[in-house]
């Protein structure tokens, strides 16, 4: 695109300008810009090239601030228990 339409405000629209009750159509995995490392991990937004992180994540890729948990400290065989050992997500 021009540098004169670069803007975190700038809108597309596709149409179509004939269609039936049965066509159906859909857009999928449409990103217009510079890339941004490794798309931000999917917890953040590409703003020309740099990551703005979601809340929680940091670094060039967002990556998340505190370790994700990586063992399973429950037999599943004690619902008491549940509620201290997993997060929501």
């Amino acid at each position: 695109l021009p540098q004169k339409t670069w803007s975190s405000a700038t809108r597309f629209r596709w149409s179509q300008s004939y269609y039936t009750a049965q066509d159906e159509w859909a857009l999928d995995s449409i990103y217009i810009g510079q890339q941004c490392p490794n798309m931000c991990s999917g917890h953040g937004s590409c703003d020309h090239g740099v990551c703005r992180c979601d809340q929680g994540y940091q670094g060039t890729e967002c990556h998340p601030v505190a370790a994700l948990p990586s063992t399973i400290m429950s037999d599943f065989e004690n619902q008491n228990g549940w509620e201290s050992d997993w997060q929501e997500v």
